[in-house]
């Protein structure tokens, strides 16, 4: 029950002001209402690179695994792994900022995501109840990709009102999950719900007016969701994520990061 949550190391590239971070770390990447971005804001093991260009523009980069089935492959074949490379691009103004940033991940049939995600909600296991299957599980077949691209923004400039927004898509590439079974009624489950692949959009804002006493606010989301034709041919309708230890939490009253 002991769990390595942080352990990096901070260093310079002699001679720039370029800065590096390598090991377990907390990556996030960016939103402009501080929510916490929903496709990943956890820790997890990899290198960031941050660039300052000026006093206005910046770079930072980073490659992450956040899945890692096997500690050591001995199998060179299979494929355990999810490698994720972001880019980021803040811009700072007087008042505001902006950043826009992408993603792409390759991911392994067997790293152990497509389990996390279907798990997260008893997914397998309703499933096999649902369709009267003794037992589901995914299986190695070939990996895919996801990629996601968003933007965030916050202004200040008319302190004590401020806002922020974020605007970001996803799509994950359809996967072969390798699950395989035969329903009550003697049709290929796998056939039918073997792959999955989904698409969607996600929207959120905040205003807040600072005042003595407190800093009443207004916030709220919107993201796309399935759609039942699409769901019967293993397509879906959300964004997908890769992992949210410290969640999607606007407010810690009524959405504590679920």
């Amino acid at each position: 029950n002991v769990e390595t949550k942080l352990a990096y190391l901070d260093w310079m590239i002699p001679q720039t002001e370029v800065s590096v971070r390598m090991g377990i770390q907390y990556i996030a990447l960016p939103s402009g209402t501080d929510f916490g971005n929903p496709v990943l804001n956890s820790d997890v093991a990899g290198i960031t690179v941050t660039a300052p260009i000026n006093d206005m523009f910046g770079v930072t980069a980073l490659w992450a695994r956040p899945f890692d089935a096997q500690e050591y492959d001995g199998d060179r074949n299979v494929q355990d792994e999810m490698d994720l490379f972001a880019l980021m691009l803040p811009i700072t103004g007087e008042g505001w900022n902006v950043t826009p940033w992408g993603a792409y991940a390759k991911i392994g049939n067997a790293s152990g995501f497509y389990d996390y995600v279907l798990d997260a909600g008893g997914g397998l296991d309703a499933l096999a109840d649902q369709y009267g299957l003794d037992d589901l599980a995914v299986g190695n077949n070939d990996g895919t990709m996801a990629w996601w691209a968003g933007l965030a923004t916050s202004v200040d400039v008319f302190d004590p009102l401020t806002f922020g927004f974020d605007v970001m898509y996803g799509h994950l590439n359809r996967a072969n999950l390798g699950i395989t079974g035969t329903d009550s009624n003697g049709n290929d489950f796998g056939a039918k719900y073997g792959a999955v692949e989904t698409g969607g959009w996600l929207v959120d804002a905040r205003i807040d007016y600072q005042l003595e006493w407190g800093v009443p606010g207004l916030f709220g989301w919107w993201s796309s969701g399935d759609d039942e034709g699409d769901a019967r041919d293993g397509e879906y309708g959300r964004m997908p994520a890769i992992g949210f230890d410290n969640g999607f939490a606007p407010t810690g009253f009524g959405a504590p990061g679920a």
